[in-house]
């Protein structure tokens, strides 16, 4: 028994041997594992890490489209908010050419013509007058320190120039002769607005402003004015052209190039008549640092044959690289990332690769941390941009509140002169009248002065005779008459005052600004206001009829509400063909206060009338109306908490209704 255990231990020892030593074949296939193993992690690390850089290429890629489209957004916001300031640049200067042709002197020309007037006798001396009317305006007109208007002329019925007025008295009879203005001639309606033209290029470009001149329904001439588009690029667009990479405008008429900054090839630029406001056209230009690619907007100026062409770098040159140059260097670094870090895992031990995970996610979550950091900046930078254009955008609004109010007044602005004038008119004839009244008066009273001086004197033998002379005397001058008459006279002048200084209070109170607060007011008496301002545009169209109801104050801005009421009677006289009736009723129930204004005029089909209070949506001719009216008046019953409705039936009329709380 004892040998027999002797004999197993060996081979237990030798099993023992066998479990702790593995075999060849099973450390082969140990490695083999393990190998098969490790490229399966290092294929998944590698995979996460291409899904991880797929992640961030993309992030970049976004990151930088928003960046460029925002920038472009902005920079066709200004392009918008350029064209709308030149825009505005052009009207002023109608406004300008419409004042001009209304001036005294042209009239007192003409009336000096009509009569027959000779230049001998009178007719040079009005022509020196309207000359110097005109030299005056142009030295009036200034855009910082340069005259707008380079050039005046005034050319009669048959296009000779009967005037001609510039800043340089050498210029003032260069140019065209009677042939070459007849291009210019353009007979529209009196009150018209003046039409544009324009010839030449660049610094020796004009552009022509030509309104037709009317005297008494006749058609006598052309006022025609000058300016150079030099100066209305060098104060409204030269800023952009001198700020680097910005984008640079040039100013196009007639689908050719008026006005190009001498940065810009001329011969290089895409004509005008392939480029659009809303997609920009792509093109190379030659530039010190080689070939660079821009791309070009139109955008047209409201109510003027003119546009700014816009040419922006296609790439966001002024914030760093384009996106799409980005994604190619983020996915260059990242092929070079993911090559290194196969070479890592192919070559370094496990403790290498953990370690050089370790140090890539350290690395990735400083980069994430300075992101996140870079991201919050640009939000906070896009939150107080977005606070400036709102600010921006109230201070238009309130601008824009205004002018509306100036051009409304502005077209009834004939109607209340014409309202003034009557009264004045026979105020005048009164103060005629008083004048002779007064030389009889003094003539008896010296008659009387040199009979009580004879009599005194003892010079006169027969004092009955010398009275009854006297009383002769008083009835063929009819001082009794005169003395009666005086009276009626000046009560007549003092109505006549009392009506004027009544229309100037009612358009005073129109057209002040607005206060800062609410005020009570009565809105039947701003009803009346406006009615007094409008009556001459309404009293030769319609019957008015008023039915006031007994409405409590409201707490309001009066000057802005009597915009509104304008507004809707303005559209009203306009809306009716021939003689009509405009009806004004006002009610409250409810706690509102209610205003229906109703016309027999024509009328609003459904998709007319469903659009009416959208900005700049008109039916009238282009030049006749801006679109705004109903608009602003819209926000302003909005800011008021109030509503306005329409309801308007072809050929019957329409009836707009305004409610606004009382409190």
């Amino acid at each position: 028994m004892h040998s027999s255990g002797r004999l197993h231990q060996p081979i237990c020892r030798r099993r023992c041997r066998l479990r702790q030593f593995p075999s060849d074949r099973d450390r082969m296939g140990f490695y083999r594992y393990f190998s098969v193993f490790r490229g399966i992690a290092a294929i998944l690390f590698s995979l996460a890490l291409v899904a991880y850089l797929c992640f961030l290429l993309y992030s970049q890629y976004r990151s930088q489209s928003e960046l460029y489209e925002r920038n472009l957004g902005q920079i066709l916001h200004d392009i918008e908010k350029s064209s709308l300031t030149v825009g505005y640049f052009y009207a002023e200067r109608q406004d300008d050419m419409a004042r001009l042709a209304e001036s005294r002197e042209l009239q007192v020309y003409f009336e000096n013509l009509a009569l027959g007037m000779s230049m001998q006798y009178g007719l040079s001396a009005s022509i020196m007058e309207v000359e110097r009317a005109f030299s005056s305006f142009i030295q009036s007109r200034k855009l910082a320190d340069s005259l707008i208007f380079s050039r005046l002329i005034f050319l009669d019925a048959a296009g000779a120039a009967l005037i001609d007025v510039s800043e340089n008295v050498a210029t003032q009879t260069a140019g065209h002769g009677r042939e070459g203005w007849q291009r210019v001639m353009t007979r529209g309606p009196g009150g018209g607005r003046a039409v544009f033209f324009a010839e030449g290029y660049g610094r020796e470009a004009r552009i022509i402003l030509s309104l037709p001149y009317w005297f008494k329904g006749i058609y006598s001439g052309q006022l025609v004015a000058m300016i150079r588009p030099a100066l209305v690029y060098d104060q409204f667009l030269a800023e952009s052209a001198s700020a680097g990479n910005r984008p640079v405008s040039a100013l196009v008429y007639d689908k050719r190039y008026l006005f190009v900054p001498d940065l810009l090839p001329l011969d290089r630029l895409p004509a005008p008549s392939g480029l659009a406001a809303e997609k920009g056209a792509s093109f190379r230009l030659p530039l010190d640092h080689g070939f660079s690619l821009f791309n070009a907007y139109l955008t047209p100026i409201a109510a003027t044959p003119f546009a700014l062409a816009t040419f922006i770098p296609a790439s966001d040159d002024w914030h760093g690289n384009s996106p799409r140059i980005m994604m190619l260097i983020t996915a260059g670094i990242g092929i070079v990332i993911l090559g290194g870090a196969f070479v890592i895992f192919r070559t370094s031990m496990r403790n290498a690769v953990l370690k050089a995970t370790q140090e890539q996610i350290i690395r990735m979550n400083r980069e994430l941390e300075q992101r996140v950091t870079e991201r919050t900046a640009d939000l906070e930078a896009s939150n107080r941009k977005l606070e400036k254009a709102y600010a921006e955008l109230k201070a238009a609004q309130s601008q824009m509140l205004h002018q509306e109010k100036m051009a409304s007044i502005g077209q009834l602005a004939a109607g209340v002169a014409h309202e003034i004038n009557n009264p004045i008119g026979f105020m005048l004839s009164n103060l005629s009248t008083l004048d002779k009244y007064v030389e009889r008066l003094l003539e008896f009273g010296r008659s009387q002065e040199e009979m009580s001086a004879a009599l005194a004197r003892g010079d006169v033998t027969e004092p009955h005779l010398a009275l009854e002379n006297l009383t002769e005397l008083r009835k063929k001058m009819k001082i009794d008459l005169i003395s009666e008459d005086i009276i009626s006279l000046i009560d007549e002048s003092k109505d006549g005052g009392e009506r004027v200084k009544k229309i100037v209070q009612n358009l005073k109170s129109f057209a002040r600004l607005d206060e800062v607060e609410h005020q009570e007011t009565d809105l039947n008496e701003g009803l009346d206001r406006t009615i007094n301002i409008v009556w001459n545009e309404l009293k030769y169209k319609a019957e008015l009829h008023k039915q006031y109801g007994d409405i409590p104050k409201i707490k309001c801005y009066g000057g802005q509400l009597n915009q509104v009421f304008m507004n809707i009677l303005v559209n009203a006289v306009q809306a009716i063909d021939g003689h009509g009736v405009i009806s004004v009723r006002t009610w409250h129930g409810g706690g509102m206060v209610y205003i229906a204004i109703a016309d027999t005029g024509t009328g609003m089909p459904p998709e007319v009338a469903n659009r009416i209070f959208e900005p700049f949506y008109t039916t009238k001719e282009v030049g006749k109306g801006t679109g705004l009216g109903l608009s602003i008046s819209y926000e302003i019953i909005k800011k008021h908490n109030g509503a306005i409705s329409v309801a308007s039936e072809v050929g019957k009329g329409t009836t707009f209704t305004i409610a606004i709380p009382v409190t």
